[in-house]
């Protein structure tokens, strides 16, 4: 009997109550239970082999609920719910039935054993991952059905990493900076302890605003956490490395005689010319390795400690003009007021962090082995950009090659003490930004984004006056 009422219904024209097209608003004032859910989950289940659907089953889906957001697993059928939140975990659990993946795993926050899926969530489509891209850009789109067009304006500026993300860090640090520089821009032993004492007071910004509220509306919160997935496992990824590349080997100062090669340049160009010396585009770049080979192949030597030859340098000439693309690019260069800011030092730099990935065979971390890369050593990945097998390097691979490079630049400057005492205020920001950004609610970044700037040209300007150097006051050049 009971099968058959339930066939006579699933013959009727059922309206579920719970798909984000359906005529029943996510604001409507009645709530619902997860049991009316179970229940329309089973009316429209198709296949009547499976066993039908209860509690146990929506786990996983209310798993990640709970890792983004406030919510709490319900024990009970009857708990009621937003009519928002209902339709919000029947989404995502209908959702993860229909494709040939664990989504749900994929998607969710990244933790000391997600596998890495930055290079997942940050490179183009590709034949194997579209399939899970569609159906993330499928939920976004359902999720925005019901949200108003104000707020996704707000929403878009919080997920653009031209304004309230990358941009605006930048555009913080920039002003903390000219502050910094221009009061003891040559006291290398204050800007460290400058390092230090922002990323004291960095951490203690985000105990003062602790704990933070998370979006309430779980439709809102979901939508804001899916379109900025790739920035939440960037972040995950900058705090789990702590900046580093894992299993590979420090890179000291290094003093490290550049005189015959400068002499030469500064012949050619009729000026004097030193290491660090800014006179190349990054057109030059491919002129000046195969006319100074002989020089790079010693100089990268003598700075790694590795042997290389003189024959190599062709070979890895691509290798490392990207790696100094990579690293100029981190630094937004060139710019119009600096368009030629390669040096001797920093075709060098970036020819040692080839080098040096090639001998330490160093990796950033297991990848997805479904969706990531069949490869996981660097320098393959890169060949195969080179070669045009892929049309995108990898963000962990871009990552490698940018920071070693950077190493190496203020290394062979003597400068290496004060670039790790920067990583320590970078590590602390992508700590903040983590928190404030997985509140999920625009609102609260925006405000407290906004309050951290404020709070950090302030502590730059407490601090310029504790060394009583308030009246010093040097040029300041940006981009230089």
């Amino acid at each position: 009997m009971a099968v058959k009422i339930k066939e006579a219904i699933k013959s009727t024209l059922y309206k579920p109550r719970f798909d984000f097209d359906s005529s029943v608003a996510s604001d409507d004032d009645r709530p619902a239970t997860i049991r009316e859910l179970l229940n329309e989950l089973n009316l429209q289940k198709k296949d009547e082999s499976i066993a039908d659907y209860n509690l146990k089953s929506l786990a996983t889906t209310l798993r990640f609920i709970s890792s983004i957001s406030d919510f709490e697993s319900p024990r009970r059928v009857d708990q009621q719910f937003r009519v928002s939140t209902i339709k919000t975990i029947k989404l995502l659990f209908k959702r993860s039935q229909f494709i040939d993946a664990h989504l749900i795993r994929i998607i969710e926050m990244p933790g000391k054993r997600t596998p890495a899926t930055v290079d997942f969530f940050t490179s183009p489509a590709t034949p194997e991952s579209c399939d899970v891209k569609r159906q993330i850009n499928r939920m976004i789109s359902t999720l925005e059905s019901e949200i108003d067009n104000d707020e996704i304006t707000l929403i878009d500026e919080i997920c653009d990493p031209t304004r309230l993300r990358e941009q605006f860090r930048q555009d913080t640090n920039e002003a903390v900076d000219k502050i910094l520089l221009t009061h003891i821009h040559v006291d290398d032993d204050l800007i460290e302890e400058a390092d230090t004492y922002l990323a004291i007071r960095t951490r203690e910004f985000l105990e003062s605003i602790a704990p933070l509220k998370r979006e309430p509306r779980l439709h809102i919160a979901t939508y804001t956490y899916l379109r900025l997935l790739d920035y939440v496992h960037r972040l995950h990824f900058e705090i789990r490395t702590q900046l580093t590349i894992p299993n590979d080997r420090g890179v000291a100062n290094r003093n490290i005689d550049f005189s015959r090669v400068c002499s030469k340049l500064s012949a050619v160009h009729m000026r004097p010319v030193a290491k660090e010396t800014n006179l190349m585009a990054i057109e030059d770049m491919a002129a000046f390795i195969a006319e100074y080979g002989s020089d790079i192949a010693q100089l990268v030597s003598s700075a790694t400690g590795f042997k290389y030859n003189r024959r190599d340098v062709p070979t890895d000439s691509m290798r490392a003009m990207i790696a100094l693309q990579l690293y100029l690019s981190g630094a937004s260069l060139p710019s119009e007021k600096n368009p030629k800011p390669i040096g001797a030092v920093h075709i060098v730099a970036a020819f040692c962090s080839v080098l040096h990935q090639r001998k330490m065979k160093s990796k950033t971390g297991s990848n997805s082995r479904r969706y990531g890369s069949k490869s996981a050593a660097p320098q393959k990945l890169l060949d195969h950009y080179i070669s045009r097998r892929a049309t995108h390097i990898p963000w962990t691979v871009q990552f490698t090659y940018r920071e070693r490079t950077r190493w190496y630049v203020h290394a062979l400057l003597g400068r290496k003490d004060k670039a790790d005492s920067h990583r320590a205020v970078q590590i602390a920001q992508s700590e903040l930004s983590r928190a404030v950004f997985m509140t999920l609610s625009h609102a609260q970044v925006r405000a407290h984004m906004n309050a951290y700037r404020a709070f950090m040209t302030k502590a730059a300007h407490d601090f310029v006056a504790l060394h009583n150097k308030q009246n010093t006051v040097y040029e300041w050049r940006h981009g230089g």
